[in-house]
């Protein structure tokens, strides 16, 4: 039986809020997927969740300061 090497690699951007934080901004991470290992890390940018597309995975536009 000959089996063959697949190699996968995907990229997602997720946010997390801390419960305890007292600003409503959540961090922004990336979640690296690698040949069924999963690794994420903190790209040190906070965002709205309201601002936040699950579907798109990013923000939904510019805030005006």
């Amino acid at each position: 039986m000959d089996t063959k090497n697949v190699n996968t690699f995907g990229i997602h951007f997720i946010i997390r809020s801390s419960k305890n934080q007292k600003s409503k901004l959540a961090s922004v991470y990336a979640r690296i997927l690698a040949n069924g290992w999963r690794a994420e890390i903190s790209l040190k940018r906070k965002v709205s969740p309201d601002q936040w597309s699950d579907l798109k995975g990013r923000a939904k536009g510019r805030v005006k300061k």
